[in-house]
């Protein structure tokens, strides 16, 4: 059994966010059986809501809140979204979506979406038809490999490829513009690293066209803690370095799952403790949200941090972060999902079967890890996923661009906020098919 993604546009009451944190969407499998993530995605639109009042729809990239929605000096409120588009469907071929790597929106509403597996980028109109298709497979001009984040630069589409530093725009009509690739060689002007550092991918287009940069290192160093963080860096479109802009704790991001007889399988982590990076396109600041593990008789801590282009700190906030401690049933919760994975297309072996062996090899922090995703509005508020175990719905945290608590909200389980902009919300969702 896969899962079928889509995308979801809702409108809420209250807020604004665009441009998530890490990851892709969700999975499903072809009808051939062949693995296959996909993303029933739903992507959908809500709107965002507070109490019964309720925003004036509006759609594309210059809607805007009313001029009494947003203040920042009032207490914080509860929101809720409702559902108004939802994108993604295995029936509709126009409709169906798999992985989705990144999604930006347009002045005129036009939702792009970026498609890993299909090696393409969706492009669909405001309610919802499929309007053009962007790239193709492969490594020339206007191809790739694996397309993920993907945003404008003014009124021009930039799309980063996933697993190497390339970086390709494009008109909004689809037209090739130009592609730059970085190359790997050990970067210049780092100093105090303990072995060489490369770029490992683009993360990210500040308004000056300069690129946020992820780096990496040898495997082996990292295994033999010799490098436990990676620089976080602005470069220029030769490679050359601009501004380090913060360090990423390497954390434990993977996990190696041992299913016994000499066979093994890496997944992802279920509790990552690596920080999450995420770019505000209102100020070209980049937020960092650091979680800090429960140790001896220190609480765990929420850092959320906003840094400037010129690798300058704008603030630190922390945030209240009660202890979440792993009982049985929430392990297993946890772990359920990646069993379901592994077991999907096997005759042999049900999730339960497997279950044991994914718990047994998990590498678990002191106490589970309080956020699960970052996102930032398009007029710069930060959204924080609270990780709530057991909870009916997943509960989001909405702050100013000056890090104050605004609001929390309510949004149903598996939903992935991705982008943020006036009074909608575009999120994910997956269904088991």
């Amino acid at each position: 059994m896969g899962e079928q993604p889509s995308l979801v546009f809702a409108s809420s009451h209250e807020g604004g966010a665009s441009g998530g944190s890490e990851g892709s969407m969700d999975h499903e499998t072809r009808g051939d059986g062949s693995m296959m993530e996909k993303l029933a995605s739903f992507l959908y639109r809500a709107g965002i809501w507070t109490g019964l009042a309720v925003l004036p729809a509006a759609q594309g990239c210059d809607s805007t809140y009313p001029a009494n929605t947003l203040d920042h000096d009032s207490a914080p409120s509860v929101w809720t979204l409702e559902r108004e588009l939802t994108i993604g469907s295995l029936d509709d071929p126009a409709q169906s979506l798999t992985t989705i790597g990144g999604l930006a929106v347009d002045r005129a509403g036009r939702i792009y979406v970026s498609q890993p597996k299909e090696q393409e980028v969706k492009v669909f109109s405001p309610d919802g038809a499929l309007l053009n298709t962007i790239g193709r497979r492969g490594e020339g001009p206007g191809e790739f490999a694996r397309p993920g984040k993907i945003g404008w630069l003014a009124d021009t589409l930039w799309v980063a490829e996933i697993r190497m530093p390339k970086i390709s725009f494009f008109e909004a009509d689809g037209t090739f513009v130009r592609s730059t690739l970085l190359q790997k060689a050990p970067l210049e002007g780092l100093s105090g690293q303990p072995g060489p550092i490369t770029v490992n991918r683009i993360d990210g287009v500040l308004s000056d066209g300069t690129l946020l940069v992820r780096t990496t290192s040898g495997g082996q160093q990292v295994l033999d803690g010799t490098i436990s963080q990676f620089p976080y860096l602005r470069l220029d479109t030769d490679g050359n370095l601009l501004a380090h802009l913060t360090d990423m704790a390497v954390g434990n991001s993977i996990l190696q799952v041992d299913l016994g007889g000499g066979r093994g399988v890496a997944l992802p982590h279920p509790f990552p403790t690596r920080p999450f990076l995420a770019q505000s396109p209102s100020d070209d600041t980049v937020l960092q949200l650091d979680l800090i593990p429960e140790e001896g008789d220190r609480d765990p801590k929420m850092r959320l941090h906003k840094i400037n282009p010129a690798g300058d700190t704008v603030f630190t906030r922390e945030l209240p972060c009660p202890p979440l401690h792993f009982s049985p049933e929430y392990l297993e919760r946890a772990a359920l999902p990646l069993a379901k994975r592994l077991t999907r297309n096997s005759a042999s072996q049900s999730p339960h079967q497997i279950l044991p062996a994914i718990i047994e090899g998990l590498d678990l922090p002191s106490s589970a890890p309080p956020a699960l995703h970052l996102a930032v509005a398009t007029r710069g508020e930060i959204w924080i996923q609270r990780n709530t175990p057991g909870a009916l719905q997943d509960q989001w945290e909405v702050y100013s661009p000056e890090g104050s608590l605004l609001a929390t909200l309510h949004a149903p389980p598996g939903t992935v906020i991705q982008a943020v902009d006036g009074p909608f919300v575009w999120a994910t969702e997956s269904d088991d098919l």
